[in-house]
């Protein structure tokens, strides 16, 4: 990215595309609405609709949200995020993520924290492929009340963790 001049030492730079957006100058808060793309270093996110307090530096994203980066691999998705401005921290509501290959984690919310950490709150864990069209199980899961993702290590540790086969709880950690 290049990068301008205006910008403070060690600050990004930001790309934003959107079909709609407003800006209210007295509040200090844009709206961008309508295939809403936000590039920010090396992550990306898409939404249907995006608020940006500049006062507290903070977006909403809502609506079909996807966040990329092209430095690891996977891809987040969540209903809706509130997140800091280079959306590295914040808490998603119907969060799920591809974490490569086959691995897909959902959960209730989850809550990012040092821009490497994910806390998953009722986390369903596989490494099956599903499949959306026949609305197949995946032969395995792991549930658990909490599980914490380090998304460099892309380790996972799990709290109150139950092993399931073709549905059926085999064992509990």
């Amino acid at each position: 990215p290049t990068t301008d001049p205006a910008q403070e030492p060690g600050q990004q730079e930001v790309l934003l595309k959107a079909k709609i957006l407003t800006e209210d100058r007295d509040t200090e808060i844009m709206t961008a609405e309508g295939d809403v793309e936000v590039k920010v270093g090396d992550r990306t996110l898409r939404a249907d609709r995006l608020v940006y307090d500049r006062n507290k530096q903070t977006l909403r994203a809502s609506g079909h949200v996807e966040i990329t980066d092209a430095t690891r691999p996977g891809i987040e998705f969540a209903d809706e995020i509130e997140a800091d401005e280079e959306f590295r921290n914040g808490f998603a509501t119907r969060f799920s993520t591809r974490l490569g290959g086959n691995a897909v984690a959902t959960a209730s919310s989850a809550i990012r924290q040092d821009g490497t950490r994910n806390t998953l709150e009722q986390v369903v864990y596989t490494g099956c492929p599903i499949c959306e069209e026949t609305g197949d199980e995946p032969t395995w899961k792991l549930r658990a009340r909490r599980a914490v993702q380090n998304t460099e290590t892309q380790i996972i540790s799990y709290q109150d963790p139950v092993f399931e086969f073709k549905g059926i709880p085999l064992l509990y950690i």
